[in-house]
């Protein structure tokens, strides 16, 4: 119980209070941003080598969307156990990818 309790935590004390400005000074530089009509995009680098994580922010409220590592599916065409889907309106299944943030974003760890 207690892993569940303290990734809702770290859900409610840093990713839903994220902002594109805020994951800058605290994860530096991105290695990409990415600008449409209705989302920014900032990419960092992995822990995991060759793997980079994307997190999409809402342009109208600047809220933390969702977050996704990038990396290659395996030979049947998925992706690996260690792939991170986290998205804001799940917080049922997000709760699970906290872990993963955490490992891949050590800068997100605290």
């Amino acid at each position: 119980m207690q892993p569940a309790i303290d990734a809702a935590k770290y859900e409610r004390e840093v990713l839903l209070n994220l902002s594109p400005e805020s994951l800058i000074r605290v994860c530096g530089t991105p290695q990409e941003a990415i600008q449409d009509s209705i989302s920014k995009t900032l990419v960092y680098g992995s822990s995991r080598t060759g793997v980079s994580v994307k997190l999409r922010f809402d342009t109208s409220d600047t809220r933390l969307e969702t977050v996704e590592s990038f990396e290659p599916k395996g030979a049947d065409n998925s992706y690996p156990p260690e792939h991170i889907w986290w998205w804001l309106d799940s917080a049922a299944t997000s709760l699970a990818e906290v872990p993963k943030i955490k490992n891949d974003l050590p800068c997100l760890a605290r």
